[in-house]
Parts: C-alpha cells; structure tokens; sequence
C-alpha cells in the first residue's frame, strides 16, 4: 500500500519548481520591452478566454463525478487541465515580454482591485499543488485520497480560474 506522504511528494515537489519558476518571470523578470506588440495586448483577454475554459469543465466534471459518470469526468478534468496548461503558457509568455503589468485604473478602485488581486494570487498558490496532486491521485486509483483531496482542490482552482477572469476584465477595463 502506497502511503500518503510518499505518493504525494513527487507531484507536489515538481508543483514547487513551477511555482519558484512562475514567481521568477512574474515578479523578478523584468521583460523584453522591444518584444511586446498588438498580440501582448490581446494576451490578457486569451489568458481570461483559457480560464472560463477551464472553470466551465471544472464546474462539468464535478457534476459528472457526483453522478459517477467517472469516463465523462476524467474527460472533462482533461478539458480544464488542458485550458489551465494554456492559460500558464500564455501567462508565462505574456508576463516574460511585460514582465510585472501595474494596475492603470483610478484610485477609487485601487483598493478593490489590489483586493481581488490577492485574493487570485493566494487561490493560485494554493491551487496549483493540490491539482497536481489530485490529478496525480486520480491518475494512479486512489480514489478516497482523491475525493478528499478534491474537495479543496475544486473550489480553490475555480475561485483561481474565476478571480483570474475577473482581473483582468477590472484591470482592462476600468483602465480602458
């Protein structure tokens, strides 16, 4: 019998790296200034397109798993994770070339937005090694393990995915 902590450690140790490597083009990478172009601009509104994507087949595979329609489920769980791989991407991509994007709005929603912000922020921390690892758990049929870890995972990658779509549409605009 796999024990816990053993079969959770691989997947979330490579969930760290990403996180360390996400941190580093976000935070740290200052960006290609020289590189950025009409298609930068549209990058947020893909990035928002991947994440509805996403949250849609999350909401659909959870139907489907309460009902233990588990063929469907897994097919839609690919679905979102295939849309959050393309949401990262595009993310990495974007974030690479502008490097950190400010807020551009007025004052008065500022605080909101700054607000929404970490609250996205702290979901997707959270979210990315849970689904590694629920995915993981999934993947190798330890289904009680999966369910209980799927109950953290579903609502924290959904409010990620959703939080997400919402700052950009704050941040466009309101600073439109």
């Amino acid at each position: 019998m796999i024990k816990i902590r053993e079969s959770i450690l691989t997947p979330f140790a490579v969930s760290m790296i990403a996180e360390v490597l996400i941190f580093w083009i976000v935070y740290v990478n200052k960006g290609q200034p020289e590189y950025v172009n009409s298609f930068t601009e549209i990058q947020p509104y893909i990035s928002s397109i991947f994440n509805a994507i996403s949250a849609l087949f999350l909401i659909l595979a959870v139907r489907k798993a309460k009902r233990k329609d588990i063929i469907t489920h897994k097919k839609f769980i690919a679905v979102a994770i295939g849309a959050s791989a393309l949401f990262l991407i595009n993310y990495l991509y974007y974030h690479a070339v502008v490097g950190d994007a400010p807020y551009l709005g007025p004052e008065a929603f500022a605080k909101p937005y700054y607000t929404l912000l970490v609250l996205h922020i702290m979901a997707s921390i959270i979210s990315l090694p849970l689904i590694f690892i629920t995915v993981f758990l999934g993947i190798t049929d330890q289904r009680k393990r999966h369910r209980t870890f799927a109950v953290i995972t579903f609502p924290t990658w959904l409010l990620g995915s959703i939080t997400g779509i919402m700052v950009v549409l704050f941040n466009k605009l309101i600073s439109a």
